[in-house]
């Protein structure tokens, strides 16, 4: 009781440290000498945590819930200087948690949800920093997890994470923007295409597909001009005639007639396309012959497929 009111043993040998006072700048650079390079087994580390958690509930340091609220509230909106940061960022260095450690962090975060209060702070935090040259993301640089799939488990996890999560519109909006003008590789595209061989969507989400980009919603929208009606001349005698017209082909892929199915292998005869997309102008030289697939294509890029086919009805005539 003598040392624990006239003080504690502390610093180097038996000399005593009163209460109140601080080492010296050297000693705490001896100090931090002699602790360099040395790494604490876990069993000795859970000694010290033991001994400093019996010697506390002794003394009666451990703070109670109301006394630790009040020590949060008296850190708040302080900021470490420069010279403390990398203090710390160094003392880390190389510094890696303990499987123990980390399952530990992991149950005791288990469950947790972050407010969108605390969400907003953190991300206001994070705005313009920068991490360590050592750490932060280069030009050129591969990513760690390249080439790796995620376990089964990972993406059940993941999964069970984004259910019933709503993107608000706001985010939605940045998402479009931050992908829009973006090219993706052959590389990328052939990588895409091989992991959605085989794959196949059910009909609730092709429903969920369809109902999200169902008429204003779709980017290929033209203000309703398909739901205009065809002109009364556009009729089977003059689809009959065009096909006859194009020998019964195809004019992009050139496949008979004869020779097109559906997915059920079901035989359909040509699609009759408006070049210049305007349902009324049945004029025979705006009218020409396709199959499904090409009929499809011509939905993309409009102006480049009508100055295609102009042409080439212009070039057949001539």
């Amino acid at each position: 009781m003598k040392n624990q009111q006239e003080g504690f043993t502390g610093g180097f040998g038996n000399k005593q440290m009163k209460k109140g006072t601080k080492h010296t700048e050297d000693t705490k650079m001896k100090i931090s000498l002699i602790q360099t390079g040395k790494h604490l087994s876990e069993e000795h580390k859970k000694k010290i945590s033991n001994t400093r958690k019996k010697i506390m509930e002794e003394r009666g340091y451990l703070n109670s819930p109301e006394t630790r609220l009040r020590i949060s509230e008296t850190q708040k909106g302080r900021k470490l200087s420069k010279e403390s940061i990398e203090k710390r960022t160094l003392s880390r260095k190389d510094y890696r948690h303990s499987e123990e450690t980390k399952r530990k962090i992991g149950l005791g975060n288990e469950g947790k949800k972050i407010s969108e209060e605390t969400r907003e702070k953190l991300s206001l935090i994070q705005i313009g920093k920068h991490n360590s040259p050592r750490t932060e993301f280069k030009k050129g640089q591969k990513t760690w997890n390249r080439g790796i799939s995620p376990s089964e488990e990972t993406r059940k996890k993941m999964s069970e994470n984004s259910k019933g999560k709503i993107i608000s519109e706001e985010t939605r909006k940045k998402l479009s923007l931050s992908h829009k003008g973006k090219v993706r590789s052959k590389e990328h595209r052939k990588n895409l295409s091989i992991a959605l061989k085989g794959k196949h969507l059910s009909e609730e989400t092709k429903q969920k597909i369809s109902q999200a980009n169902k008429g204003e919603k779709s980017k290929f929208w033209q203000g309703g001009k398909s739901f205009e009606p065809y002109g009364l001349e556009f009729n089977k005698q003059l689809k009959e005639q065009i096909r006859k017209r194009d020998n019964y082909r195809c004019q992009e892929c050139l496949r008979h007639q004869s020779e097109l199915r559906t997915k059920t292998n079901k035989p359909y005869k040509l699609h009759i396309h408006h070049i210049d997309y305007k349902k009324k102008n049945n004029n025979p030289s705006n009218l020409i012959s396709l199959c499904r697939g090409c009929h499809v294509q011509t939905n993309f890029k409009r102006d480049n497929w009508e100055n295609y086919f102009k042409l080439s009805i212009q070039g057949r005539s001539e």
